[in-house]
């Protein structure tokens, strides 16, 4: 019966050594692709075209910001689906990046969030349609991708301190030639 915990002792010291035997050649093995991973990245790195293709493309931005290409992708993306509902992992999709990693690299190359971004493009839209049409309001708002008028005119206010009525007065008011009349605006009311 004494001879039980020694018989198991020496069964867990083989057993520890046959780990230890299998660490060691796990080791080798990584030791060895480790040398020749390293051997064909410097095969690669002195091919001239991928070493001045890596110098141009770390020179066009700063570490952690958008590549002009998946900027430029974000950007068409943003104005041809500007209408809809766009969430951050849309634009991060477009971008092939996490939601995180896009969401901080958006802010470092374009200086503002993604949001921030979106709601600036959907108000230089509304003043377009704005300036150059006599649609009510409701009808801008919901082409310039805002949930409703009162989302227009919440942005709207908070970004350039008047309302959409005050904006398209203000602009028809200094575009006009002063003999003419101002334009009649569609009825704002909606008939259910």
């Amino acid at each position: 019966m004494t001879c039980e915990p020694y018989r198991e002792l020496l069964e867990l010291a083989e057993c520890l050594c046959h780990m230890s035997q299998e660490i060691t050649k796990l080791s080798a093995l990584h030791s060895q692709l480790s040398s020749e991973f390293i051997a064909r990245s410097r095969q690669i790195m002195d091919n001239p075209v991928i070493s001045k293709s890596l110098t141009i493309s770390s020179a066009k931005g700063a570490k952690g910001s958008l590549s002009p290409m998946r900027l430029k992708r974000v950007r068409d993306y943003v104005e041809s689906h500007l209408t809809e509902p766009l969430t951050l992992a849309d634009l991060a999709r477009t971008a092939c990046l996490s939601s995180y990693h896009f969401s901080r690299s958006f802010k470092q190359t374009v200086g503002v969030g993604p949001h921030r971004y979106l709601l600036q493009r959907r108000l230089e839209r509304a003043k377009v349609l704005m300036r150059s049409s006599n649609k009510t309001f409701a009808h801008i708002a919901q082409e310039a991708g805002f949930s409703d008028q009162s989302h227009l005119t919440l942005v709207f206010r908070r970004a350039a301190g008047m309302t959409p009525g005050q904006y398209r007065t203000l602009f028809v008011m200094n575009s006009r030639p002063p003999d003419e009349p101002p334009p009649r605006v569609e009825s704002q009311t909606q008939t259910l």
